[in-house]
Parts: structure tokens; C-alpha cells; sequence
């Protein structure tokens, strides 16, 4: 292996692989691995990153990408089971990494050459500063970190068996300095889930490859997501979203759209903190649904809003519910028949059956996904 250890520039390292299990599942892969061929070109263009590193279980599908851009560097992950700091920590020593932008397969697929060039600005070291630095999407539940001095941070840290939790641990533990990461929508859009998939559709920034990809999508329910657009610069509209909405979301809703919003933001931090899989997570609204029902609960949102968007990820936390990812997936699509859990597939039924327009996702769809939907809406240029 070479050593990059003296370059000036940080190196990109792209995590995208794990076991597809379900159709749907496959068929969100396949949109994730287009996206991140756009990431790669995207990166090439922007010229700031030495080396460029993909790391992926798929060793056909690496040596395929490899083939179209010789300078990438594909690692082979090995171990089993997978664990996302230990994996981390041997690319870094191995190939001598100083400085690292990582990112999740899934993240930023908005980004353009410029936003990934000042990602990388923003975690270089200032001339007679301290000698680390991170900068992260989100300190508390984060799929792109950048930080120096990679082995010795990663190294002064309990390595964490997911990403999200990476930056906020290289914070806390290795005590590196948090410096602004770039103010961009598209750095809080990570492909996660179909509603995603339905943002990206309608965003005229979606790369080449991914929108290829997103063209077999016919299931996608597009005309929701444009009822929301439009409520959006509907001055006597009302929109509600419920789930793990941030003030910094809110607060850009709030400058860009005509609408009224109603907000209940409930869990943040859920799943970095570990309340949905400790079974801590509790949801007032959930409770509500409890008592009159998923049918009666849609009936009274549509007599004071237009639209809903919901991140079904918290009612499910609330709920104590382990569900398959498929059936998440065919929730977010609004498949209902396909799904096997009786409670779920009630609730999406009352959901698809509405009066209004209601959008089902996880947490990039309210903290992400909307941002983006209400900056196409308004027309004008959003900095990516």
C-alpha cells in the first residue's frame, strides 16, 4: 500500500457496501452505489483530495469503478462481522492517512465539486493552531466527518460499531475542536430511505448516474411530494411535521416558504443516543395515536393542515417496534398491502387514505429532505 501521509490535501474515504436482503432494499442499493459514482466524478472534479478511497465488501463492483477512474484506491472490507471503526482505523494506518473526509456511500448526493472542496477547506488546520480538527454534518448524528489527526484521534477513542456516532466521540474522547462545517442543504440529505429517493427525483442538482437510476423508480409517490411543494409557497396553506426536526431546519422552512407550519419535534438525537434501541424513546404525539387510533389520528390532522410529512421512525421507536427493513421501505412507498406487521400496515393504510397528503420517512426526509423541497419550490439557487 502507498502513503499519503505527506499530501497537503485530505483524503475522501466513501464507506458503501452491506447485504441487501430484501427487493427493495436491493433496488435503494442500486440508487446509493449511482449516487455514489456522482460522488466519485464529483470529487475527481473538484481536485482537493489525495487519495480518493472507496471501501466496499463488493469487490466486482469496486474493481468496475476503479476501471473508469484508475486513481481510486478500492479497499476490500474483511472482516465479519462488519465493524465500522475498525475497519476505519486499518484503511487509515495502512495507508498513512493524516488528514480524512469521510462520508457514508449515502451522504450528500446533492454535493458538487465546489461544497466538497470547501468540506475539505474546512477541516484544514489554521497556521499555529492546535494540531486537530473536526468538522461534521452533524456532531451528534453524522455520515461525513473530517478530522485530523486521524490514526492518533481514532486511536484515543472507543471505535463505534456505526457511523453516526463517529464525530460526536472524536469530540468527546480524542477532544477534537469542532470547526463550522460549510452552510449547505445538501450536506443534511443522506439516501437512507425511498422518501429520499422522491426529494432527489424532484431536485434539478441529482447527478447523471443517480438519476438513471432513480428513472426505474415508478413506485415513488411523486404527487405527494409536489402537493407539499406547492403548499409550501401557499400563503393560506398549513404544513405540519412531526419527528426529529432541528431549529436550523425550522428556522430555514420558516425564511423560505409562504405556508404556516405547525412543528412537533420530538427525539433528537434519538438514535445516536441510543433511546430507540434502549427502549427510552417516547413520542407525545405517538401517544395520541395510541389512544384514537391511526384512522382518527390522519381525520384531525387534515382539519388543521394540508399537508403532513412524518418521520415514522420516532413512532416506531415509541411504539417499541423492530421491524424488518422492508417493511420500513414499503411504509415510506405506501405499499400497504405488501406489508405483514398488522399495526403498521393499518397505519400506512390510514396514511395513504388520509384527507391530506401525508409523507412518510425517517429522519433525512425532515431534516434534509424538506429544506431542499421548499428551496426548489421557491425557484431560486440553493449553495451546493
Amino acid at each position: 500500500m502507498g502513503c499519503w501521509s505527506r499530501s497537503a490535501d485530505p483524503a475522501l474515504v466513501v464507506f458503501e457496501g452491506g447485504r441487501a436482503a430484501g427487493y427493495w432494499e436491493k433496488r435503494l442499493q442500486q440508487v446509493r452505489r449511482a449516487a455514489v459514482q456522482d460522488l466519485l466524478a464529483r470529487a475527481g472534479q473538484a481536485q482537493c483530495f489525495d487519495p480518493v478511497v472507496l471501501v466496499t465488501d463488493d469487490a466486482e463492483w469496486g474493481q468496475a469503478l476503479q476501471a473508469e477512474a484508475p486513481g481510486l484506491v478500492v479497499w476490500r472490507t474483511g472482516a465479519t462481522p462488519f465493524h465500522f471503526g475498525r475497519c476505519l482505523k486499518d484503511v487509515v494506518a495502512s495507508l498513512g492517512l493524516e488528514r480524512v473526509l469521510y462520508m457514508g456511500g449515502g451522504a450528500a448526493p446533492l454535493a458538487s465539486p465546489a461544497l466538497l472542496a470547501r468540506l475539505a477547506a474546512a477541516g484544514a488546520v489554521p497556521e499555529g493552531a492546535a494540531p486537530g480538527r473536526l468538522v461534521a454534518n452533524n456532531l451528534y448524528s453524522a455520515d461525513i466527518v473530517g478530522f485530523a489527526p486521524a490514526l492518533a484521534a481514532l486511536e484515543s477513542i472507543d471505535l463505534p460499531a456505526e457511523d453516526n456516532i463517529l464525530a460526536w466521540r472524536l469530540h468527546q474522547q480524542a477532544g477534537l475542536p469542532v470547526a463550522p462545517a460549510p452552510d449547505s442543504l445538501a450536506l443534511h440529505l443522506d439516501i437512507d430511505t425511498p422518501a429520499e429517493l422522491a426529494v432527489l427525483a424532484l431536485a434539478p442538482q441529482t447527478g447523471p448516474c443517480t438519476r438513471a437510476a432513480l428513472a426505474r423508480w415508478s413506485e415513488l409517490p411523486l404527487a405527494r411530494y409536489r402537493q407539499l411543494m406547492a403548499a409550501f409557497q401557499d400563503e393560506w396553506a398549513e404544513v405540519s411535521i412531526w419527528g426529529r426536526v432541528g431549529s436550523k431546519t425550522w428556522g430555514f422552512l420558516d425564511r423560505h416558504t409562504r405556508c404556516r407550519l405547525r412543528v412537533f419535534s420530538e427525539e433528537r438525537g434519538m438514535k445516536a443516543l441510543g433511546r430507540d434501541a434502549s427502549g427510552q424513546a417516547v413520542s407525545f404525539l405517538g401517544y395520541l395515536m395510541d389512544e384514537i387510533g391511526p384512522s382518527a389520528f390522519f381525520r384531525r390532522f387534515g382539519q388543521a393542515s394540508q399537508v403532513l410529512a412524518v418521520d415514522t421512525r420516532v413512532l416506531f421507536a415509541h411504539r417499541r417496534l423492530v421491524l424488518p427493513t422492508e417493511e420500513r421501505f414499503l411504509s415510506d412507498l405506501g405499499l400497504w398491502q405488501e406489508i405483514r406487521t398488522p399495526w403498521l400496515r393499518d397505519f400506512t393504510r390510514a396514511a395513504t387514505e388520509a384527507p391530506l397528503p401525508v409523507l412518510l420517512g425517517g429522519h433525512s426526509l425532515v431534516a434534509g429532505g424538506l429544506p431542499v423541497l421548499a428551496a426548489v419550490a421557491e425557484g431560486g439557487e440553493f449553495v451546493v
